[in-house]
């Protein structure tokens, strides 16, 4: 048998979409798990994936595999032979090993380590909380915003006491007015949006952000400018359209509209007058000033133009930590940034790490590594390399065509780095998947095509006037191996591509609109499940809009809008009420409930009779009231108790007791899903202790993350699939179709103005670019040509990843435009022609299986509001205090009684009368209570309660659960041969029919614990000292 060997090794695979990086990846941790020489424990491997989802999958994966193998049950022969030949072993061998790591990983799972990065990560902050000054049961909160805010605020406060603080908001003032043209009355809310990017970013990077010392002050620096062009202004023979825009660019406020006005002509060296002109030195330098003292504005404004907001961060920095370390909290997008602290200050050490995990890890595999950050690199740097010291390995894959997660700072350029790092401490072995087993052949020859170097260099011919030649190398090396081969069974495939010729956007998305539903309807004919079409879209607003006309036109739809509880009609009901029992005279959310399915279902009224009583009262007070006089018993029975109550219980309660109150589970079983999200997001963040009343939580519903709402659906739901390109990658589909395809050049905000991020040692620096800017400086000019062509290349790869998800057929419609900028996907893709096929369309004579979701009826709740009732005291309790106060204590008593039948009756009531004592001081005498214990255990009639034969089996104040997970508690229990007792202990005969109902139910609950035995009940009377058998 061969051996395995395992050297220190770096084993890197570049694979295009559709090749297989996971399976590539699945492989090389059931080879290490499955190796003979040296053996590798699962504890010692750790597998990183991109996503929560992905990480399952593979667990998936890996545990089918060793199954299959474990069991010698493979789908095919194929895949045996494949798995077999890459294992490189004995079948008898890994059959028997694959037994053995299935036990073990069954036995020890948390050692199988499939996980994302802020997962591992997590798990390492949990276990060194005491260098990062939090307890050991720290929160993860995944949104600072509203911590951050909070922070703005205390630090504004600070500045009302602290006159250096004070100065920084004045000049802060002055520059946000005068350089930047703000007109603002709320500056605050453009601060909170520019600090939180800027914490963001600087938590994305792990580095915080410094401010670029300027040699000149930036409004000097425009008086001095202002000053000159006043001077030129006064120049006679300057061009006489010069002369008009200069003298309309001197009355502008804002500097910088001022040269737009006349940028033409000082990007050009020669002074604009007429011909027959002669300018004198003195003009000459003075243009040659002004030119220069543009640039030297230009340049300082871009490096200066958020120092004031860095300042403010870092201030409200300080009040934010004092905040997190009161709420014992740290933000998600924190994790890697306090981890590379850690390690960078010596905090914890690779030993220690693994000490704390109590795990040794040896071999490392990283899924998606063309998306990995340099600060996710940074903390796992220095385990990968003590790995490799011991001879471990790195196992990463990627594909740099799909690197779209730039915005999240991942960073392509480490694919290439990683491994040249290591290439002189291991062996670095490289390999390149170029077949794609997931498309048709038509699917994957359109691709080769449209990323190919001839065509991508056609494409950039025609960006010349936008981007020098210089970058073009850049662009096509990142497509470099684009091309595909597909496998023979995979022989046919459809492409369609067509331009939507039309320049007004209501009529692009008019045509697109009938041209989707008329596919859409074409496809169904041939036999596709409509699950087996997903609609690609690059904005979430898209996605909306796209789902909108879906639903409209009755097609079922899975989408972010569709899984959102807030776009959900039933939860708008559920909102509305809320919003009524907050504010009572809120006259229209109390309709929007009343005249909703949930009313109208629960109170069986029909719609036009409450829209006839809400067009009739409405205006003449609160409506809320007329309803109640008109119809009484609804409000009594549907709104009295919330109109109470609201305010006195938790919202999770509460909604509970709306949700059984109203009869919403029973009414809308279908819709459980959302009311269970619902109750989900309340009782997370009661947990988080952020949700004290309903107006908070409405606030936190309307200000909220999507991805906070969303609604978790199986697989293979007959709807179609509408997401984002980037929700879409690693994942596959029989039909795309990309309704919107557009490929701008621009990165521009929406003034034509953004900023870049570029990084010196370990400070961040925030640069402020427009593109008239780079008219005046050759700097800012090189920065904003890469910072195009990183754009550039960012589209290129949300392009590639859509057109790489069809398994079958793929569609395309190019709208001729975005907004009014022409979409370039046409010249990408079809360049002169309007329409283009690929390949033939297949008939779908077989439906793929629709698993059909077994409905599962939902839980009964209870009303809380009933319930939580139950714990108070009534006012008949209340008038027999004394009678209920000794029935207390001689149930305390009676609970420290077991067999009386060997005890001495005056020692043992004397004992439990002084430990009763005890828990009621000043309250009652120690003979008071002895005498009241010693009268029931004499009493004849009810000695057969106490004196017990010696076998029989007492509990007191027995603990049991019903159906519904209600706990209840029986006063005493006996266990007998044949029989058992459910004795329940009462002050007097009051209220007897509760009493019995109540001891029914004990006795339903005990006959499922001993259904061999017979059941009786007997109340105990203690005021009379009688007992009564319940049958």
């Amino acid at each position: 048998m061969k051996e395995f060997s395992f050297s220190p090794q770096v084993l890197v695979v570049d694979a295009s979409a559709g090749s297989g990086k996971t399976h590539a990846l699945a492989l090389r941790y059931l080879k290490l798990l499955l190796s003979w020489s040296p053996p590798v424990d699962p504890k010692e491997i750790l597998a990183i994936t991109f996503t929560n989802k992905a990480a399952q999958d593979m667990k998936i994966r890996i545990f089918d595999w060793l199954k299959k193998i474990a069991l010698d049950s493979f789908s095919s022969p194929q895949e045996e032979e494949q798995i077999l030949a890459f294992l490189k072993s004995k079948k008898t061998f890994l059959k028997e090993k694959a037994n053995t790591v299935l036990s073990q990983l069954i036995k020890n799972y948390n050692y199988f380590q499939v996980k994302t990065i802020d997962s591992f990560l997590k798990t390492l902050m949990d276990s060194s909380s005491y260098f990062l000054q939090r307890s050991p049961y720290f929160r993860i909160v995944e949104n600072p915003f509203p911590y951050l805010e909070y922070a703005l605020e205390e630090f504004i406060k600070r500045a009302q006491k602290d006159e250096s603080l004070s100065k920084l908001i004045k000049n802060f003032l002055r520059h946000y007015l005068e350089i930047e043209n703000k007109a603002s009355w709320f500056p605050k809310k453009d601060i909170l949006r520019i600090i939180s990017f800027l914490f963001y970013q600087s938590n994305l990077r792990g580095k915080i952000f410094s401010k670029k010392v300027i040699p000149y002050d930036l409004r000097e620096n425009i008086d001095n400018l202002k000053k000159k062009l006043k001077k030129l202004e006064e120049v006679p023979y300057l061009y006489k359209t010069f002369q008009k825009s200069l003298r309309k660019a001197l009355q502008e406020k804002d500097i910088f509209k001022s040269l737009k006005d006349i940028s033409k002509h000082l990007q050009k060296d020669k002074l604009p007058v007429v011909k027959s002109a002669h300018p004198d030195k003195e003009v000459i330098l003075l243009w040659k000033g002004i030119r220069q003292e543009v640039k030297n504005l230009c340049e300082s404004y871009a490096l200066s133009r958020f120092n004031l907001y860095i300042d403010i961060l870092s201030e409200t920095l300080k009040d934010l930590e004092e905040l997190k370390e009161v709420r014992n909290i740290i933000f998600l997008e924190e994790i890697n940034s306090k981890v590379n602290l850690l390690l960078k200050k010596n905090l914890i050490g690779i030993s220690e790490i693994y000490s704390r995990l109590a795990l040794k890890f040896s071999h490392y595999l990283v899924d998606e590594f063309q998306d990995t950050s340099s600060i996710q690199w940074r903390n796992l740097e220095p385990l990968v390399e003590e790995a490799i010291s011991r001879g471990g390995s790195l196992f990463y894959v990627g594909d740099k065509k799909q690197a779209i997660y730039r915005f999240r700072a991942g960073d392509i350029s480490l694919f290439d780095e990683v491994k040249e790092k290591f290439r002189h401490r291991a062996h670095v072995s490289e390999k390149f998947l170029s077949t794609n087993f997931r498309s048709q052949r038509a699917i994957v020859e359109f691709n080769n095509k449209v990323f190919s170097s001839r065509n991508l260099e056609i494409f950039l011919n025609h960006l010349e006037d936008r981007i020098d030649q210089e970058f073009f190398s850049s662009i096509l090396d990142n497509f470099k191996g684009a091309k595909q081969n597909w496998i023979k069974e995979k022989d046919g495939g459809y492409v369609y591509v067509e331009l939507i010729d039309e320049d007004i956007k209501e009529n692009r998305e008019k045509l697109i609109k009938e041209k989707l539903f008329s596919l859409i309807k074409e496809l169904t004919k041939r036999g596709l499940p409509l699950n087996n079409i997903a609609i690609l879209l690059r904005e979430n607003e898209e996605v909306r809009k796209v789902t909108s006309w879906l639903i409209e036109e009755g097609f079922p739809v899975e989408s972010e809008r569709t899984l959102n509880i807030r776009e959900n009609y039933l939860i708008k009901e559920i909102v509305s009420l809320l919003k009524f029992l907050s504010s009572p005279i809120d006259n229209l959310s109390f309709a929007s409930f009343i005249l909703g399915e949930i009313f109208l279902t629960v109170s069986h009224k029909s719609k036009e009779e409450l829209t006839e009583f809400v067009f009739k009262y409405s205006g003449l007070g609160y409506l809320y009231r007329f309803f109640s006089q008109k119809y009484p018993q609804l409000w009594e029975d549907f709104f009295e108790e919330f109109f109470k109550s609201v305010g006195f219980l938790p919202l999770y309660e509460f909604l509970v007791s709306i949700f059984d109150r109203l009869k919403i589970l029973e009414n809308f079983p279908h819709s459980q899903a959302f009311f269970m999200k619902l109750l989900e997001v309340v009782r997370k963040k009661e947990e988080e202790d952020e949700l004290t009343t309903i107006n908070e939580f409405l606030e936190y519903l309307g200000e909220g993350k999507d991805e906070d709402f969303f609604v978790s659906v199986p697989e293979n739901t007959e709807a179609i699939k509408v997401l984002t390109i980037h929700k879409a990658k690693g994942l596959q589909f029989e039909v795309v179709i990309t309704p919107f395809l557009v490929l701008t050049l621009s990165w521009q905000g929406e003034k034509g103005d953004s900023s870049v991020i570029f990084e010196e040692g370990e400070n961040l620096f925030l640069l402020y670019l427009r593109k008239d800017f780079t008219s005046y400086s050759s700097k800012l000019k090189k920065i904003y040509q890469g910072e195009l062509v990183s754009s550039l290349i960012d589209e290129l790869n949300v392009i590639y990843v859509a057109l790489t998800r069809a398994k079958e057929e793929l569609y395309i419609f190019i709208p001729k435009r975005k907004g009014n900028i022409p979409n370039l996907a046409k010249k990408l893709i079809l360049d002169e022609e309007i329409k283009l096929t690929w390949g033939k369309k297949k008939p779908y004579f077989e439906k793929e299986k629709i698993y059909q979701v077994e409905f599962i009826s939902p839980s009964s709740y209870q009303d809380w509001c009933k319930y939580m009732g139950e714990e108070f005291i009534s006012r008949k309790d209340l008038k027999y205090k004394d009678i209920a106060f000794k029935g207390e204590v001689i149930h305390k008593a009676l609970s420290l009684v077991e067999n009386t039948k060997d005890e001495d009756l005056e020692k043992l009531t004397n004992e439990i009368s002084w430990q009763i004592l005890y828990q009621y001081p000043n309250r009652v005498e120690k003979e008071e209570i002895q005498h009241w214990l010693k009268n029931i255990l004499e009493k004849d009639r009810l000695k057969r309660f106490f004196v017990l034969p010696s076998q029989c089996i007492v509990f007191n104040e027995k603990e049991i659960i019903d159906r519904k997970g209600a706990l209840k508690r029986v006063d005493r229990l006996i266990i007998f041969s044949q029989e058992v007792w459910v004795i329940d202990y009462k002050s007097t005969h009051e209220e007897l029919s509760i009493h019995q109902k109540q001891i029914k139910e004990y006795m339903e609950i005990i006959s499922s614990l001993y259904p061999d035995k017979q059941i009786k009940g007997f109340l105990i009377f203690l005021d009379k000292l009688e007992f009564l058998e319940v049958k």
